[in-house]
This record gives structure tokens, sequence and C-alpha cells, in this order.
């Protein structure tokens, strides 16, 4: 079978996957609908229409990214423990759980994994080795100064490049705007290749025969 490389996962990323939003290659920072989101009267033509600040049924890429720096710099803020206006390496990469999480050494395997889920169900978009890359490797490629803490400005500057490349994936036609069906196609794109990454990479690290 001929893995499909074409657009890539967007917003995979929870913390315990891929880590940071911040720093993760494959997370936008314009979150979509959870499980159950539908019933609390936040549905995806909901959250549509709220990004949608002109009216005129499409997104345009000022309306997706408009809350970009805002998202990362809260993100940001709650990241520097120290409060020092800086990210070092330990703040930057560890998640609420104290960890840092590392899937570089079977990033392969990964993608073998939903590769062969793809079988099953198309929708599902097969990422690259890159997306799970180290710790170390996420940072630096953030840190554009090279001072080893990252700056606000870096950190946004990653999070608007992120949500741009996301807008990119999302306009099929290359019109310069996203329409509803686009958005819709996306967010089913996205649920389904975070739910393969997810029982893939929990498959790989519980491989235990007994």
């Amino acid at each position: 079978m001929t893995s499909k490389f074409t657009q890539r996962p967007l917003a995979i990323a929870t913390a315990s996957i891929l880590v940071s939003v911040l720093f993760s290659s494959v997370t936008y920072a314009q979150k979509g609908p959870r499980s159950g989101d539908r019933e609390r009267g936040n549905s995806l033509e909901q959250r549509f229409q709220s990004l949608d600040s002109s009216g005129d049924e499409v997104l345009s890429l000022d309306e997706f990214t408009a809350n970009t720096s805002e998202r990362a710099e809260n993100k940001f803020n709650r990241k520097d423990t120290d409060e020092d206006g800086f990210l070092s390496f330990e703040e930057a990469t560890t998640n609420r759980r104290g960890e840092a999480t590392d899937h570089s050494e079977i990033a392969q395997d990964i993608v073998d994994c939903v590769a062969a889920l793809t079988e099953d169900n198309d929708t599902i978009i097969v990422p690259e080795t890159s997306d799970f890359s180290s710790p170390e490797e996420r940072f630096n490629a953030v840190d554009t100064s090279g001072d080893g803490l990252l700056s606000l400005e870096e950190v946004q500057d990653n999070a608007l490049n992120k949500v741009s490349s996301a807008f990119e994936s999302m306009d099929t036609d290359a019109s310069g705007d996203v329409s509803y069906e686009e958005f819709e196609s996306h967010n089913q794109q996205r649920k389904a290749t975070r739910q393969a990454i997810r029982n893939c990479i929990n498959e790989l690290e519980n491989d235990s025969v007994v």
C-alpha cells in the first residue's frame, strides 16, 4: 500500500502525544470541538461562525489567525513558572505531569502503524517521522536566536507559522479562503488522525505479550 503523505495532520498533538502546542509540528492554535461539544452548545458550525467575524461564510487567513498571538501568550505565561519572561528548555518541554514526552525513537514505527490503519479509514492522514522529533529538536526549532531560551516573540512566531500552515492545508482548492465544507473535512481528518496516532503510540508502548 502506498502511504498518503498529502496534507499533514493539524492539531494532532494532545500534550500526551506530541508535547505542547508551542513546539509540535502538527498542532495549530485554533482549537476544534471536542467530543460532546455539540451538546454543550459549541458545535462545529458554531465554531466556524465564531471565527467568521465578517459573516461571509468563508474564513480568511486573518480571521483564522486572529487569536493566535493571544493564545500563545497565555500559554507562554502559564509555562513561565519562574516569571522571568523566558521559557527554559525544562519549562517549555515539560507537561503537566512533569514529563517531557519523546517518541522520536519509535517515530518510524508510529508512521508505519498509522499507515496500516488507512486501509480501513481513508480519512486518516499519515504523518511524517519529523512530526515526532525529540524535545531538543522541537525546542531548538523555536529558539531562533539560539540563546537556549524562548522569548514570547519566538513562541508567538512559531504559533503563527503553525496556524498559517494549518490554514493552507485546509484550503484544499487554493482559493485563499476556507469554506465550511473544507473546515468540516479538515476537522474530521484531524480527529481521525489524532485517534490513530494515540492508538498506535499506546500499542507500541505497551507491546508486552502477556
